[in-house]
């Protein structure tokens, strides 16, 4: 990207050693900038241009700030819905811990925007995996349920199947795998037919895997996560994150 040193390097925190796992930020954006399309652009935000892998740490919370603030106010629904999801996937990440910092930067994220707006129902969404996450179970399905009616008046594959994707782990989460059912099958059959990534797709077929142990439907449980499990170790390998998640769930419901 450059070939400069001294001050302002930060580390990636992508698969990339020595001092090749550095860069400037800004080199970083003047880079994404050069891309042509939307996709491409938040590719770049998002992940090393080398390894391929996802930034983590002080470079993700730059390039994810960096991405929303240049895409704000696109019009474009796609590119909105990314910078809000890179941008709380950030939040996630460093507030998960601090509920009331967490809801001041949501607040602040989605201030003047509709409840139509996509950067305002991803946000919602987001809010409700990160209350999951902090174990504030009836909180996050308080959230969830508000999302819901809204996302699937917008017709918008891809925020459904995240938002029936969280609200199924919630469900299970609460002990009611008999609701999370229906949820977590139309996240699957949503993620299929949306342009979200492959690794979402997957990750959200393990859900299903689980559920589907839940309410003792085995078969179907082992069939698809034996193929689920054959691929990422395939593609992914077998110490991937995704391959060890299936594994585990699998592992978890006497699957193997």
């Amino acid at each position: 990207i450059c070939l400069e040193g001294g001050d302002g390097l930060l580390h990636q925190g992508c698969g990339c050693r020595g001092t090749s796992g550095f860069a400037h930020p800004e080199c970083l954006e003047k880079m994404a900038k050069t891309a042509e399309y939307h996709l491409e652009e938040y590719r770049l935000h998002h992940q090393c241009s080398t390894c391929e892998q996802p930034f983590l740490g002080a470079m993700q919370t730059v390039m994810a700030r960096t991405y929303w603030r240049s895409n704000r106010l696109s019009r474009d629904d796609d590119a909105r819905r990314r910078a809000a999801g890179l941008l709380a996937s950030t939040v996630r990440e460093f507030l998960g811990r601090e509920p009331e910092a967490m809801e001041h930067l949501y607040a602040e994220a989605v201030k003047g925007l509709s409840d139509a707006d996509p950067r305002s129902l991803v946000m919602l969404v987001e809010r409700a995996r990160t209350l999951m996450l902090s174990r504030r179970f009836e909180a996050a399905l308080d959230l969830l349920r508000t999302a819901y009616p809204r996302v699937k008046r917008r017709r918008d594959a891809v925020l459904l199947s995240e938002v029936s994707h969280v609200t199924a782990k919630v469900l299970v989460h609460l002990g009611r795998p008999d609701e999370a059912l229906r949820y977590a099958e139309e996240a699957v059959n949503a993620s299929e037919r949306s342009s979200c990534q492959e690794m979402q797709l997957h990750d959200t077929k393990a859900t299903y895997v689980h559920v589907l142990a839940l309410n003792g439907r085995l078969q179907e449980a082992r069939a698809i996560g034996t193929k689920e499990l054959e691929f990422c170790e395939r593609v992914y390998g077998p110490n991937h994150g995704l391959t060890q998640h299936i594994t585990l769930k699998m592992a978890s419901c006497h699957l193997f």
